[in-house]
């Protein structure tokens, strides 16, 4: 699982709908995504980075963490 990512979604209050709407893609795929189901593409990565995130570091963001469920 992404918990950075979830970590940094729910201190900047940005929801998996909205991350859907930016990437035009459906928010269970993002569920998945981030439970680490799907893999993120690049072009994903960056735009969130750019557009979201800009104050984290990416590989801060979307390390992978296995052992949470």
């Amino acid at each position: 699982m992404y918990e950075n990512l979830r970590q940094a979604m729910a201190a900047k209050k940005v929801t998996s709908k909205q991350i859907s709407e930016l990437l035009g893609i459906a928010e269970k795929t993002v569920s998945n995504k981030i439970h680490g189901k799907t893999d993120w593409s690049y072009a994903e990565v960056t735009k969130l980075k750019q557009f979201v995130f800009p104050e984290y570091d990416t590989d801060w963001l979307f390390s992978f963490n296995e052992n949470i469920a």
